[in-house]
């Protein structure tokens, strides 16, 4: 997995109200199959939305990561930001909260305290969250 060296517009995790029961698999792995899920289920606008939109460093397959994808952007934080910064890039934001694609309910969705309390938690669909694509290499 290869993390964005930028954030994408904060934004809504997507439409409110759609349970997106093949969404919901937080594992690594799954993070692609979760944003096409979303996708598939009518999702038009939010942070997955902005990943699959995103031509960022010239690529075009960026998704939003599942949970424990972005549990391994938590545990790697300091080395991205590392790489981010020397490729022009910015740092993680402190105590942002970070959206997945791990579906929880049809008004809840997933986000990752990167560095605050460094755990998974659920918000409201309808909150802006922070977004910071991924893709496989």
């Amino acid at each position: 997995m290869v993390c964005d060296i930028n954030d994408l517009p904060q934004s809504q995790w997507g439409s409110c109200c759609f349970n997106v029961t093949s969404g919901n698999l937080g594992y690594i792995g799954y993070g692609q199959e979760n944003t096409g899920n979303m996708i598939a289920a009518g999702v038009t606008h939010g942070a997955a939305i902005e990943c699959v939109n995103s031509n960022n460093q010239g690529f075009n397959d960026w998704f939003l990561p599942s949970i424990d994808e972005l549990q391994q952007i938590y545990n790697q934080r300091v080395v991205i930001d590392a790489t981010a910064l020397s490729n022009g890039g910015s740092v993680l934001v402190y105590g942002a909260k970070y959206w997945s694609s791990t579906n929880w309910s049809t008004t809840d969705a997933y986000y990752f305290d990167i560095y605050g309390q460094g755990e998974p938690n659920m918000r409201s669909k309808f909150d802006v969250g922070w977004v910071r694509a991924v893709r496989e290499f």
